[in-house]
């Protein structure tokens, strides 16, 4: 068998010259290395050494000292730069064979902006009546006011208890999958039907026998709804002998920069839930008007409880000055 070396002439130059290109690359670079402190001659660790426009760079250890190694000779722009400190750019040479020490203190850097005033406020769903409104005294008496403009809830369904949850000590009860009736009471009271509260529709009395079975057998649909006012305690006297008190729904009022506007809200859910509701209002003169129509039906989730709910409801009123308010009102 032969074998095919190759031979040790072509070799030996090979060598020769990895040799001298490895000298001369050794002998042509040198290091940097130094330690970089504060103005207190306390170490900083983690400070950024950068050689520019190349790719040598490295950072500080815990004794804020530093270096770097195998870099060509010649004259570089050395960047050093911390949070907090004013950032150092210095020109340095770089000798072959020789280790270059440079060591800097770092000044604290202050940046001033400008002042910044933030204002806010909370945004709630529950709100109170004022202490004197018209003839009536609310002053240091238990009621909320729920702002159902600004609250998310299920109002296609009439769902009760999204609505009055924001309101400690009121319990709900949903008779029936409808929304048709809705029946609440306070703490400690049955909400059947509402029948332990005077429920009123814009400050006057819906319960269908206030005396003797009191159920609220009608409510208004949640969409036509602006806010719901209940009033308990002692205040609530002055609208019955209701244990609950008085709860009052309080119909969107029309919008007076308009003479006509018109809102609609369709709704369709699981089980052939549809809910359409319409409503017109506005402003002509002294006279405003609103009206509303409102179409709910559904199969219902078990046998036996499918419903379909009509409700209607038109109000004209008339002001002849800031202070009287004729109006009519029907539902």
């Amino acid at each position: 068998m032969k074998a095919d070396f190759m031979k040790p002439k072509i070799l030996y130059p090979l060598f020769m010259l990895f040799c001298l290109t490895e000298n001369a690359h050794s002998q042509s670079t040198g290091n940097i290395k130094g330690s970089i402190t504060d103005n207190g001659k306390s170490p900083l660790p983690q400070v950024n050494i950068i050689l520019d426009k190349t790719k040598f760079s490295t950072t500080t250890n815990a004794n804020g000292e530093y270096v770097i190694s195998n870099i060509p000779s010649g004259s570089y722009r050395i960047i050093i730069s911390h949070i907090g400190y004013q950032s150092v750019k210095r020109d340095i040479i770089i000798i072959k064979n020789a280790t270059v020490e440079y060591s800097y203190a770092l000044q604290a850097s202050a940046i001033e902006i400008p002042s910044v005033e933030v204002y806010g406020g909370r945004r709630t769903n529950v709100a109170r009546l004022p202490e004197i409104s018209g003839t009536n005294i609310y002053s240091g008496k238990k009621n909320e006011v729920l702002l159902l403009d600004s609250m998310n809830a299920d109002f296609a369904q009439n769902r009760a208890r999204d609505v009055f949850s924001r309101v400690p000590g009121i319990t709900c009860w949903e008779l029936d999958g409808s929304g048709t009736q809705i029946s609440v009471a306070a703490r400690g009271l049955s909400p059947h039907r509402s029948w332990e509260f005077n429920v009123n529709q814009n400050g006057y009395n819906v319960n269908n026998d206030l005396y003797g079975y009191p159920e609220a057998m009608y409510n208004p649909p949640l969409e036509a709804v602006q806010q719901i006012q209940i009033i308990r305690g002692s205040a609530a006297l002055q609208y019955g002998p209701q244990f609950g008190g008085m709860l009052n729904y309080v119909i969107k009022k029309p919008d007076t920069t308009k003479v006509l506007g018109f809102e609609t809200q369709q709704t369709y859910g699981s089980f052939s839930t549809f809910n359409s509701f319409n409503a017109i209002a506005g402003a002509k003169g002294k006279f405003t008007y609103s009206a509303y129509f409102n179409y709910r039906t559904s199969d219902g989730w078990r046998p036996n409880s499918n419903y379909n709910f009509l409700n209607a409801y038109g109000s004209v009123h008339y002001k002849p000055t800031d202070k009287m308010d004729i109006g009519v009102e029907y539902s």
